[in-house]
């Protein structure tokens, strides 16, 4: 099973700052990149109840990632 996660960002500074924040140490079932403005994560599982798991710590990861962006625009 394979999970994917696509937003696009103001710009590629942001889409790249926002994928090195979100990195994870997992590299052989997940993967972030950002290509352009645009921030792509892919997570691949063999059940569905895994890729919940690691996708919904990847979204309050993202969700804390955003919140720092907001605030350093200020």
């Amino acid at each position: 099973m394979t999970v994917e996660i696509q937003r696009t960002w103001p710009s590629a500074d942001i889409a790249a700052r926002i994928a090195q924040a979100v990195a994870v140490d997992n590299p052989e079932y997940v993967e972030v990149r950002a290509q352009g403005a645009e921030l792509i994560v892919r997570v691949r599982s063999t059940s569905a109840a895994s890729a919940r798991v690691s996708v919904d710590d990847l979204l309050a990861c993202l969700h804390a990632a955003e919140a720092t962006v907001a605030m350093t625009k200020r």
